[in-house]
């Protein structure tokens, strides 16, 4: 998947230095199917994450995080359709939609579901989950009402598509041994503000296809 992305024209984000302002191109504004993208938690700036650790309680399942360093390539997830749904590599991305990240390294799917609870808040567990399911689906909740598509660099919020819980992070809950200063990441009922907002700051796209 990796050479992919690196033989087809692609963009990769946060090539101009810091003293120049960073432009996008209209045809890669939108967050497509197929890219592979950093999602940038807006409270802490810890990007999501995962590796081959696995949860020592709750699921067992492999441990997704927020690692609070950008050039980690375990921070790239695949924009995928929904469980049974379709989205081909360059469609945009459209608020409200239902979306699968599956992480690159790993092929592990961004996964919750209720009855597990989280290590250290005790909310809703996150996990990558290699057996694809209706779990692994995530509603893109666009904040600003006037967007139709999923900008990058534009707030959001990832909506548990079964449970209705938000993706979250928070740097009250972070880890202290073989994963240390990584923090938890959880679905949580809402009213946590930042904490459950995220954006798309690097990665590897792919431009919005011809429509």
């Amino acid at each position: 998947m990796l050479i992919v992305f690196l033989t087809i024209a692609i963009i990769i984000a946060r090539v101009a230095s810091a003293s120049e302002p960073f432009i996008i191109d209209k045809e890669f504004a939108a967050v497509t199917c197929g890219s592979g993208i950093k999602l940038v938690n807006k409270a802490t700036g810890a990007r999501l994450h995962s590796h081959e650790v696995h949860y020592g309680s709750g699921s067992g399942r492999q441990s997704v995080t927020g690692y609070p360093k950008g050039d980690d390539p375990n921070s790239l997830f695949v924009v995928g359709a929904a469980l049974s749904g379709s989205c081909s590599r360059g469609q945009p991305v459209h608020c409200g939609d239902s979306i699968r990240l599956q992480h690159l390294n790993t092929r592990q799917y961004l996964h919750s579901q209720s009855g597990i609870q989280s290590p250290m808040s005790k909310n809703q567990e996150v996990s990558g989950h290699d057996q694809p399911g209706t779990g692994d689906n995530w509603i893109v909740q666009c904040l600003d009402s006037k967007e139709k598509l999923w900008g990058r660099e534009r707030n959001i919020k990832l909506v548990h598509a079964n449970t209705k819980h938000f993706l979250g992070t928070s740097s009250r809950f972070s880890f202290q041994n073989v994963i240390t200063g990584q923090l938890e990441v959880s679905a949580r009922s809402g009213k946590n503000g930042d904490e459950e907002i995220w954006s798309v700051q690097e990665g590897v796209f792919f431009a919005t296809a011809a429509s």
